[in-house]
């Protein structure tokens, strides 16, 4: 009777902690989701800071090399310009 009653006691301890496991299973696949979650937040955050620095500095780049080219063309016209103009009143 003894041995039964032991078996039982056995078969239902086994149950239950089959049943409910041992609870820090629970803990570690949190903070392994936490991690991988920050992880994932920094590295998508890191790359879109990335790429909108980039596209302003690329099209601060390309304004100021616009407005250089723009004053470099006009000063060079203008000294033509000038220089034909004194050429033509010298001939004159």
């Amino acid at each position: 009777m003894k041995k039964k009653v032991m078996a039982l006691v056995m078969v239902a301890a086994v149950a239950s902690l089959m049943a409910v496991g041992c609870g820090s299973k629970t803990k570690e696949t949190e903070k392994a989701t936490e991690a991988a979650t920050t992880a994932a937040t920094e590295a998508a955050t890191t790359a879109a800071t990335e790429a909108a620095t980039t596209a302003a500095t690329e099209a601060a780049t390309e304004k100021a090399t616009e407005a250089a080219t723009e004053k470099a063309t006009e000063a060079a016209t203008e000294a033509a310009t000038e220089a034909a103009s004194t050429e033509a009143a010298t001939e004159a």
